[in-house]
């Protein structure tokens, strides 16, 4: 049964069938009547759904510290390395700094240098380095020359002496000759000889002498244009001899010329001067000037080359008689 608007028909219809009659009743509802007294406030409802949330409240005061938390794992350890070292004015405050990072330190000092020391002693010397390489070979010098300075009389009996006073190069010999016991009165036998032509050496082959330049007395003898210079009488003689050399431009260097002065054919000791030849066309003079002794007259002087392959000129000799036969 519905109840119905007021002031509507009622309707009755049947839901069910004919046999099964289900009627359905709607009646409109009556004319409201006059309200009538409030009853009593019945029971309270089921509560009804959250209303929506408010604004969040102040802040709460701070509560106590809670409990210390578990201790974190161990991190890795940091690492310290020196950086630059460096030397700071004397005086000055030292310096640290770290050019690297908090886990990975680089410190770098500044240092200030102390005052100057006292100078130590001198180290050992050093062991002598190797020889270095041989030079380029220089010019070639001028020509030697052999002039006489000073002639002295010695003591009888003394040795004879000759100095240089000048260089190797341009040579001044001061003689210095023993008197001889008192003789017959004459004059000194002396002899000179000289080449300037160009000679082709040979293996101990004596060199020629062009021109007798100067002699005096007998016991010196020479052939012009001969190799031979003849002692004819016992005695000390002073022998000199230069001559300017050149390694022919066929030669091979480096070559080594020897001239050497011969007596009866026998080499005299100390009568010899070398020369190393380091290039083709290189000029040098050779000098010797030693005193020579005579027992067995006659005897024949010459001065012989070593090597070939040089050519010599200005070739010159001279033989003093210095004294007696001691």
């Amino acid at each position: 049964m519905t109840a119905g608007a007021p002031g509507t028909d009622p309707i009755v219809t049947n839901s069910g069938t004919t046999e099964a009659a289900v009627l359905d009743f709607t009646i409109p509802a009556g004319a409201t009547g006059p309200t009538g007294p409030t009853g009593p406030t019945g029971p309270t409802g089921p509560t009804g759904p959250a209303g929506t949330a408010g604004a969040t409240g102040a802040a709460g005061a701070t509560g106590a510290t809670g409990a210390t938390g578990a201790t974190g794992a161990t991190g890795a350890a940091a690492t310290i390395t020196v950086g630059s070292v460096t030397a700071g004015a004397p005086d000055t405050n030292p310096i640290v700094t770290n050019s690297g990072t908090t886990e990975a330190a680089v410190f770098d000092f500044t240092i200030p240098a102390g005052a100057t020391g006292p100078t130590g002693a001198a180290g050992a010397a050093g062991a002598t380095g190797a020889t270095g390489a041989t030079g380029a070979t220089g010019p070639t010098g001028a020509a030697a020359t052999i002039t006489v300075g000073s002639v002295t009389a010695g003591a009888p009996g003394t040795d004879p002496i000759v100095t240089n006073s000048g260089t190797a190069d341009a040579a001044v010999l001061d003689f210095t000759i023993p008197s001889g016991n008192t003789g017959a009165a004459g004059i000194a036998d002396v002899l000179a000889a000289s080449d300037d032509t160009d000679q082709a050496t040979a293996a101990d082959t004596p060199i020629t002498f062009a021109d007798t330049v100067a002699t005096s007395g007998t016991a010196i003898s020479h052939t012009p244009g001969s190799a031979d210079i003849t002692i004819n009488t016992n005695g000390v003689y002073q022998v000199t001899f230069n001559a300017v050399a050149t390694l022919d431009a066929g030669g091979s260097p480096p070559s080594t010329l020897t001239f050497t002065a011969t007596l009866g054919g026998t080499d005299v000791p100390g009568a010899s001067a070398s020369r190393t030849y380091t290039a083709a066309s290189e000029e040098g003079t050779l000098v010797f000037s030693v005193p020579v002794t005579v027992t067995s007259a006659p005897q024949t002087l010459t001065v012989e080359a070593n090597v070939a392959d040089f050519t010599v000129n200005n070739a010159y000799i001279s033989v003093l008689r210095l004294s007696d036969t001691p």
